[in-house]
């Protein structure tokens, strides 16, 4: 149990300062090392106690007893046993909790199952890409990249027949590259730290910080070293699927090209907006770069001094 106190509490810690850091960094140290910063609460989750040695402590003095005359009725009063509720206010909070976390992940799993149904169902194959499947599928409002063992990239119907054929390869470039950046393994990796803190509001934010930063890291691996005039089709492309009314299925653990989120205040601006602005930013500098990586390194070092219990 004390373990499980400690984590929630470093760990809900460390999500405020990741939400509180993560836009100053990305503009500091470009959308990579934000995105980056995500692995130090997951870090944290897994990381066991690390028990120190407590310091001794000085033997109690010797007790002499002193017997005196007491009424009855105070050591009646004094043997009634404390009055205890039939079920411990600790263990029921527990199985509160523990009810909300398996509900969590369920949900998301169930989740990831029904919108991988829809997307296949009526899926036509259209090419592969090394171990990716391509295929349309009516149920594809934009590219989604979606599954770890069977991996696969849904497009809209007659995507593949487009004339802008610089626009159609940076869209299913971008999908592929979340295959190749491992950014579906991290969004199910995050899940058991969501569901650890699924009464947290910081967790819920957590997650659509989490998708943003890493769209926005990922249209920075796509873009690295383009020119302007790519990444103006690039900001057209993202923009005119962010217009599109078509349908969209819950995109659970998958990794849509665009995705029409609220604008939430603590977040800053919408995630489309977001994103395209990160475009404008130049790519930072080799030693930025190495300057944000060796801080994110320093932090995850330093993980193991909050797990310490003596």
């Amino acid at each position: 149990m004390t373990w499980l106190i400690d984590t929630l509490i470093v760990t809900g810690a460390l999500i405020l300062v990741v939400l509180l850091l993560r836009r100053p960094v990305a503009r500091h140290f470009g959308p990579a090392v934000a995105y980056a910063l995500w692995l130090l609460p997951m870090l944290r989750l897994i990381l066991p106690p690390l028990v120190l040695p407590a310091p001794e402590l000085p033997r109690e003095a010797t007790v002499v007893p002193v017997f005196a005359s007491v009424p009855d009725a105070a050591v009646s009063a004094a043997a009634a046993p404390a009055w205890t509720p039939a079920i411990p206010v600790a263990a029921l909070l527990q199985a509160v909790w523990l009810a909300g976390m398996l509900t969590y992940l369920a949900w998301r799993a169930s989740g990831y199952a029904r919108m991988r149904r829809e997307l296949l169902e009526n899926a036509r194959p259209v090419g592969e890409a090394g171990e990716v499947r391509l295929v349309e599928s009516p149920a594809a409002g934009s590219p989604i990249a979606f599954g770890l063992r069977d991996k696969v990239v849904a497009l809209p119907p007659g995507f593949m027949d487009s004339r802008d054929l610089a626009a159609r390869d940076l869209a299913i470039a971008h999908e592929l590259e979340h295959h190749a950046g491992r950014d579906l393994y991290v969004n199910i990796a995050v899940q058991p730290l969501l569901a650890l803190h699924w009464f947290n509001p910081l967790a819920w934010l957590a997650w659509v910080a989490l998708r943003r930063d890493q769209e926005a890291a990922c249209d920075a691996r796509v873009l690295a070293g383009r020119d302007l005039r790519t990444r103006a089709v690039y900001g057209r492309l993202i923009a005119g699927f962010a217009a599109r009314r078509a349908p969209m299925p819950v995109h659970a653990l998958a990794a849509p090209m665009v995705s029409r989120g609220l604008l939430v205040p603590f977040l800053g601006d919408k995630s489309i907006i977001h994103r395209l602005r990160s475009l404008t930013m130049s790519e930072p500098t080799l030693r930025r770069r190495i300057v944000g990586r060796t801080l994110i390194a320093a932090g995850a070092l330093a993980l193991p001094l909050t797990a310490t219990v003596t």
